[in-house]
């Protein structure tokens, strides 16, 4: 697993940012076990993390990212049945990322047969389902719209899409944006994720956050005249991970992308690289003492390869947060993306 697309989904969040989801938050065995199941699936003890995935499922029975898991650890293992039947597990439980399981790595030992093939299918038919339900709540949904006071509305004016972090709310994205895009002229966009988590949200997976995200850019374009060459996109943590994904899966809708302290996946950077159409220009923002700074690192060199237009800010003794000078980082990082 390149980028741990599968841990991505249930137990790395947790690890990485050190937040439990929904269930988690109301059981410390579940949060405990994932975190033991992360360990084992990186020490690559398939047998403890086959285990210890099972268990997650007991636990959340109706979960289908524990199902999917448990899949990728026997496919790891060489049990190839096991691993075809617990793929159609997480298919039945309602999985619904397709391109994830025809891509990821650990699952290539299954290629080609039927029983996957078939899972596959039922993924599609799960996805498409998705979407249609995902776009039909997105358009009901009411990001947070900002325009400078003094706009002039006849004018077309840069698009900032702030991502809130795993765990809180469109506000908390206003409140570090608000400013900066009025100094710019700027209309601030800042939709609300739907997965209640405590006190706050969080995205659940890409497509959630890429129906939110256009219908964010559809309500603004709607309410302001809008300048469609200068759309950024930027987010803090499990934000800054969708932001990094939705720029590969639309490269020309964004001018710049300002991914901050969030998780780097290996296949952004191939998919922006097969991509012909121009890239966005990314100002990537971490901690040096953030767990996830190697996988930025990677990210900086990932998509300079893949001919985007990238600088990578590493801050000296910052964790999983903003750098201390935060305004000023993120001035420097929307001169970036934003000059020709």
């Amino acid at each position: 697993m390149n980028a741990q697309p599968a841990l991505r989904i249930s137990a790395l969040l947790i690890v990485t940012w050190g937040l439990a989801s929904a269930a988690a938050a109301q059981s410390p065995e579940m949060t405990d076990v994932a975190r033991r199941f992360a360990a084992a699936y990186e020490a690559q003890d398939w047998p403890r993390a086959i285990e210890l995935g099972r268990k997650l499922h007991e636990l959340a029975p109706r979960e289908p990212a524990h199902a999917y898991n448990v899949a990728c650890c026997y496919a790891l293992s060489g049990a190839r049945d096991e691993a075809l039947a617990w793929v159609k597990k997480a298919a039945e439980l309602g999985f619904s990322d397709a391109e994830l399981v025809r891509n990821d790595p650990d699952l290539k030992r299954l290629h080609g047969s039927p029983e996957f093939e078939s899972a596959v299918a039922r993924i599609e038919e799960n996805q498409a389902e998705a979407h249609q339900d995902l776009a039909a709540r997105a358009a009901r949904s009411e990001p947070i719209l900002l325009a400078p006071r003094a706009a002039d509305p006849s004018k077309p004016a840069i698009l900032i899409i702030a991502l809130h972090p795993y765990g809180r709310t469109a506000a908390d994205a206003v409140a570090v944006w608000r400013a900066l895009a009025a100094e710019h002229g700027a209309v601030l966009a800042a939709p609300q994720a739907f997965n209640k988590t405590g006190d706050g949200y969080q995205w659940g997976d890409t497509e959630q956050a890429e129906a939110l995200v256009d219908a964010a850019i559809d309500k603004a374009r709607a309410s302001y005249k809008i300048d469609e060459q200068r759309i950024v996109l930027t987010g803090f943590s499990q934000g800054g991970m969708m932001a990094y994904n939705l720029a590969a899966r639309h490269p020309e809708r964004f001018r710049g992308v300002i991914p901050v302290a969030g998780l780097y996946e290996k296949s952004v950077g191939a998919r922006l690289k097969s991509a012909s159409l121009k890239k966005p220009k990314f100002f990537i923002m971490v901690g040096a003492e953030d767990r996830v700074v190697e996988s930025n690192r990677e990210a900086a060199r990932d998509l300079a390869g893949a001919g985007a237009p990238t600088e990578l800010a590493v801050y000296e003794g910052v964790g999983h947060a903003f750098p201390r000078n935060r305004d000023a980082e993120l001035r420097k990082a929307l001169r970036f993306v934003l000059e020709d």
